[in-house]
Protein backbone atom coordinates (compact mmCIF):
# COMPACT_ATOMS: atom_id res chain seq x y z
CA UNK A 1 0.00 0.00 0.00
CA UNK A 2 1.17 3.57 -0.69
CA UNK A 3 0.78 6.83 0.08
CA UNK A 4 -2.26 7.73 -2.29
CA UNK A 5 -3.80 4.64 -1.22
CA UNK A 6 -3.58 5.58 2.59
CA UNK A 7 -4.44 9.01 1.73
CA UNK A 8 -7.66 7.84 0.24
CA UNK A 9 -8.48 6.18 2.62
CA UNK A 10 -8.09 8.99 5.27
CA UNK A 11 -10.09 10.69 3.52
CA UNK A 12 -13.19 8.28 2.96
CA UNK A 13 -13.02 8.13 7.17
CA UNK A 14 -13.13 12.02 6.95
CA UNK A 15 -16.20 11.70 4.61
CA UNK A 16 -17.56 8.73 7.51
CA UNK A 17 -16.97 11.35 10.37
CA UNK A 18 -19.19 13.92 8.21
CA UNK A 19 -22.04 11.74 7.72
CA UNK A 20 -22.02 10.88 11.43
CA UNK A 21 -22.24 14.40 12.50
CA UNK A 22 -24.94 15.19 9.50
CA UNK A 23 -26.72 11.95 11.13
CA UNK A 24 -26.59 13.10 14.87
CA UNK A 25 -27.68 17.06 13.48
CA UNK A 26 -30.40 15.22 12.23
CA UNK A 27 -31.55 13.40 15.47
CA UNK A 28 -31.26 17.18 17.00
CA UNK A 29 -33.66 18.84 14.53
CA UNK A 30 -35.96 15.73 15.02
CA UNK A 31 -35.53 16.23 19.07
CA UNK A 32 -36.63 19.77 19.20
CA UNK A 33 -39.24 19.03 16.13
CA UNK A 34 -40.71 17.01 18.78
CA UNK A 35 -40.49 19.13 21.56
CA UNK A 36 -43.00 22.07 20.39
CA UNK A 37 -45.57 19.03 20.73
CA UNK A 38 -47.73 15.94 19.68
CA UNK A 39 -46.18 14.65 16.39
CA UNK A 40 -48.45 14.84 13.41
CA UNK A 41 -50.34 11.72 12.33
CA UNK A 42 -47.82 11.31 9.25
CA UNK A 43 -44.37 10.14 10.17
CA UNK A 44 -41.97 8.62 7.97
CA UNK A 45 -39.67 5.81 8.73
CA UNK A 46 -36.38 7.04 9.90
CA UNK A 47 -33.54 4.61 9.90
CA UNK A 48 -30.88 7.07 10.94
CA UNK A 49 -30.08 4.67 14.06
CA UNK A 50 -29.31 1.76 11.96
CA UNK A 51 -27.48 4.07 9.62
CA UNK A 52 -25.36 5.74 12.43
CA UNK A 53 -24.65 2.17 13.84
CA UNK A 54 -23.51 1.20 10.42
CA UNK A 55 -21.50 4.34 9.86
CA UNK A 56 -19.92 4.09 13.72
CA UNK A 57 -18.80 0.58 13.06
CA UNK A 58 -17.47 1.87 9.35
CA UNK A 59 -15.16 4.07 10.67
CA UNK A 60 -13.62 1.99 13.42
CA UNK A 61 -13.39 -0.74 11.09
CA UNK A 62 -11.51 1.71 8.58
CA UNK A 63 -9.35 3.69 11.84
CA UNK A 64 -7.91 0.36 12.79
CA UNK A 65 -7.18 -0.67 9.70
CA UNK A 66 -5.13 2.50 8.87
CA UNK A 67 -3.69 2.31 12.58
CA UNK A 68 -2.76 -0.85 11.81
CA UNK A 69 -1.22 -0.75 8.16
CA UNK A 70 0.72 2.41 9.97
CA UNK A 71 1.95 1.26 13.40
CA UNK A 72 3.49 -2.61 11.09
CA UNK A 73 5.22 -0.09 8.79
CA UNK A 74 3.30 -2.46 5.93
CA UNK A 75 2.89 0.61 3.84
CA UNK A 76 6.43 1.82 1.67
CA UNK A 77 6.25 5.24 3.09
CA UNK A 78 8.77 7.75 4.30
CA UNK A 79 9.07 8.72 7.70
CA UNK A 80 7.58 12.06 6.59
CA UNK A 81 4.34 11.00 4.84
CA UNK A 82 4.25 8.50 7.68
CA UNK A 83 3.95 11.09 10.14
CA UNK A 84 1.65 13.50 8.15
CA UNK A 85 -0.57 10.62 7.44
CA UNK A 86 -0.33 9.60 11.36
CA UNK A 87 -1.15 13.27 12.43
CA UNK A 88 -4.27 12.89 9.97
CA UNK A 89 -5.38 10.00 11.29
CA UNK A 90 -5.20 11.02 14.80
CA UNK A 91 -6.80 14.35 14.63
CA UNK A 92 -9.75 12.54 12.80
CA UNK A 93 -10.16 10.26 16.03
CA UNK A 94 -9.97 12.48 18.25
CA UNK A 95 -13.14 14.34 16.62
CA UNK A 96 -14.90 11.50 16.36
CA UNK A 97 -14.24 10.74 19.74
CA UNK A 98 -15.38 13.98 21.06
CA UNK A 99 -18.61 12.53 19.43
CA UNK A 100 -19.18 10.51 22.50
CA UNK A 101 -21.20 7.96 20.40
CA UNK A 102 -18.97 5.10 22.31
CA UNK A 103 -21.13 5.42 24.92
CA UNK A 104 -24.15 5.15 23.40
CA UNK A 105 -22.94 2.15 21.17
CA UNK A 106 -20.38 0.45 23.72
CA UNK A 107 -21.99 -1.73 26.47
CA UNK A 108 -22.20 -0.50 29.75
CA UNK A 109 -19.26 -2.79 32.23
CA UNK A 110 -21.45 -4.54 34.64
CA UNK A 111 -19.80 -4.75 38.05
CA UNK A 112 -19.81 -8.09 39.45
Amino acid sequence: MDETDLQTRINRLAGSLDRIRGMLEWEQLKRSEASYGPASSFTLNDPVDTELRHEYSLFLFTWLQIQHILDNHTAALNQQARSRLREQLDLLQRRFHRLGLHHRFTPASTAG
